[in-house]
């Protein structure tokens, strides 16, 4: 659950550097959905799927 939570964090704060930066917002918005997507399909795997619905909120 720590990790999980850092996880988070860390996606906030790479968004936050890239829209100071000249990263486009569509390029943006792709990379994030991917890391989401792919975070989200390891603790569906791993702590079940309500924590997967919550993430999702």
């Amino acid at each position: 659950m720590n990790l999980f939570l850092r996880v988070c964090h860390v996606l906030e704060g790479v968004d936050a550097v890239w829209s100071r930066g000249s990263v486009p917002a569509l390029l943006r918005r792709k990379v994030l959905a991917k890391i989401r997507y792919k975070t989200e399909s390891v603790f569906r795997s791993q702590y079940g799927r309500d924590l997967a619905r919550w993430w999702k909120k």
